[in-house]
């Protein structure tokens, strides 16, 4: 009897050692950031490795960016599902320029028994100043296809709306402005005809020309305005063959090239 008892013992000490062992195995999972390159001033390449150790189903990792070192107000997500223990990059698009970005990597797990989300440490990186549009522009002028020589701009001035601002530059002919959801920061933002529901990087010109009475002038396509936002108050917007058009007794459309500043 005494014997039988020990052969129990001995049976139960190893069916536990077995259960925890396995237990142990499923909770050994890590996702780390190991490196952030390629960083511009509007993208950069994260990569993140996974470490799986033990019987785990992981369906889903990614990266989320923030400006906040909480993770508070707007985010930015990648991710992508059924990944393999290996390293994965991930490629951001669209970012500001001049901008501290912060970065977690995570990993959403689901095994027997347990599903949680576990996150990396968190890293930090800052993208580099967005450039002038790529045409030779000259700070305080402007150039419109339909007259011979650039007209001189007056300082940048922006109107605060109520669900928008405006930064307009007025010049002997009329003046230009560009609308924008919030102030600015630096950025590649696009030509919107639609200015009343503005994207993140979105813009609305608008041109007004004295011609033979007042012709308006607003975005008829997609077209890139460069914003460089110096964080003192000072906003410079540049463009190359920004094209605007109207309907009328005025010229159908114009073509601007310029940089306008605040200062």
């Amino acid at each position: 009897m005494p014997r039988i008892k020990q052969i129990l013992a001995l049976v139960l000490i190893l069916f536990s050692f077995i259960a925890c062992k396995k237990e142990n195995k499923k909770a050994i999972f890590t996702v780390i950031i190991d490196d952030i390159v390629h960083v511009s001033s509007s993208e950069v390449d994260i990569n993140v490795s996974y470490d799986i150790d033990g019987d785990i189903q992981y369906y889903e990792g990614g990266v989320i960016l923030s400006t906040n070192p909480d993770f508070s107000g707007e985010t930015i997500q990648l991710s992508g599902e059924n990944y393999q223990t290996q390293s994965t990059v991930y490629n951001f698009e669209n970012l500001f320029g001049n901008t501290t970005y912060y970065a977690k990597a995570y990993l959403h797990t689901n095994g027997i028994g347990q599903s949680s989300i576990i996150y990396s440490e968190v890293k930090t990186f800052s993208t580099d100043q967005t450039p002038h549009a790529p045409c030779n522009t000259i700070a305080d002028e402007m150039e419109i296809d339909l007259y011979p020589s650039a007209f001189s701009m007056n300082s940048l001035v922006m109107e605060d709306w109520s669900d928008h601002v405006r930064f307009k530059s007025q010049f002997d002919q009329g003046s230009i402005e560009f609308r924008f959801a919030e102030i600015p920061q630096s950025g590649i933002y696009e030509s919107n005809i639609t200015w009343t529901s503005l994207g993140q990087f979105e813009c609305t010109p608008v041109a007004n020309i004295q011609m033979s009475w007042n012709c308006v002038y607003e975005s008829i396509g997609f077209n890139e305005v460069h914003v460089v936002n110096h964080g003192d108050g000072n906003i410079e917007i540049s463009f190359c063959d920004l094209t605007l058009g109207t309907n009328g007794g005025c010229a159908n459309n114009l073509t601007f090239t310029g940089q306008l500043t605040t200062n």
